[in-house]
């Protein structure tokens, strides 16, 4: 795939998170059963949307970090499992089901407003397609941040999985019923 191409589509995964969202968001915040949750070790609408704004803060935060340190030039940390799970993923968009979250990321009881949920999905967005523009595709394929269960994701793979976790986030999100 072109270099342009992969960027493109990048910056589209990244969006396409957000917009899922802000969906979250827009459809859940006005009934407080949804938004709340049921308070029964599920997490609600405002908890979930608050976890992923947490999680795409947290993989732009880790890449910022690479990335002002200049390009990693060791190999990929990444075994040969690891490799064929996250090639898998990458192609059928399946996540497994005993996938945790990253650490640092479990929102525990906070309920924000969903202005203020949206707006940390703004920035979080807006930072990610900067730090997209600002590179190129070279220089981003040694930008990497390690997770715990597939290794070192550079940020091209890290806008794909996001767009791939929010996705199954939002399928099993309390307003469409999902568990």
């Amino acid at each position: 795939m072109k270099a342009e191409r992969r960027l493109e589509r990048a910056e589209e995964d990244v969006r396409a998170a957000n917009r899922i969202a802000q969906a979250l968001i827009t459809g859940a915040s006005g009934d407080p059963d949804r938004w709340r949750g049921t308070g029964h070790g599920r997490w609600g609408t405002a908890q979930l949307v608050h976890h992923l704004s947490m999680t795409g803060t947290a993989v732009l935060d880790g890449l910022r970090v690479v990335a002002a340190s200049g390009a990693l030039t060791r190999p990929r940390a990444r075994s040969p499992r690891q490799a064929a799970t996250l090639k898998a993923l990458m192609l059928t968009w399946h996540l497994p089901a005993d996938l945790r979250p990253l650490p640092g990321t479990d929102p525990d009881a906070v309920v924000l407003p969903a202005r203020d949920l949206a707006r940390q999905h703004t920035e979080w967005t807006a930072g990610f397609v900067a730090l997209l523009r600002s590179n190129t595709v070279g220089f981003l394929e040694h930008v990497r941040w390690s997770h715990p269960r597939y290794g070192d994701l550079d940020a091209l793979e890290w806008a794909r999985f996001l767009r791939i976790y929010f996705r199954k986030n939002e399928l099993r999100s309390p307003v469409d019923g999902g568990g």
